[in-house]
């Protein structure tokens, strides 16, 4: 998950079809971070919440362990909105998902522009999204 370039984008993501979220966690950055209570919480928010049509969440390990949550949505920019505030917002998770997390979603030509959404380095230009309407 690379920069984001000089520029940050503003992107109306409603116009994707159904578009994938993704948010790479680093637990080594943020050892207090409750990593089962997380999930449970995404799982928790794919089962209550409509706007998300599917959530997956893997493991892996490229120089340290790292997890992928993998929400789809029809409604990307409505789908960011939710996730920040009962990740990024939220007082179980807030500290920890700025220390740990990269969230990006896939632009209009899939992942080939990609849009950073949140980078755990600040010095990284996440870019900004709109929906239809706003």
């Amino acid at each position: 998950m690379g920069s984001a370039g000089l520029y940050a984008r503003e992107t109306c993501l409603d116009e994707i079809p159904v578009a994938q979220l993704s948010i790479q966690i680093h637990p080594h950055r943020c050892i207090q971070l409750d990593l089962p209570a997380l999930l449970a919480a995404c799982q928790r928010l794919a089962s209550e919440q409509d706007v998300i049509k599917h959530f997956t969440w893997r493991e892996g390990y490229d120089d340290h362990a790292y997890v992928n949550l993998a929400f789809n949505s029809e409604h990307p920019a409505q789908l960011w909105r939710l996730l920040t505030a009962h990740l990024f917002q939220s007082a179980a998770f807030a500290c920890a998902m700025r220390a740990c997390a990269i969230a990006v979603c896939e632009g209009s030509n899939g992942w080939d522009d990609y849009l950073l959404l949140h980078h755990f380095d600040s010095d990284q230009v996440c870019d900004q999204l709109s929906a239809d309407g706003e």
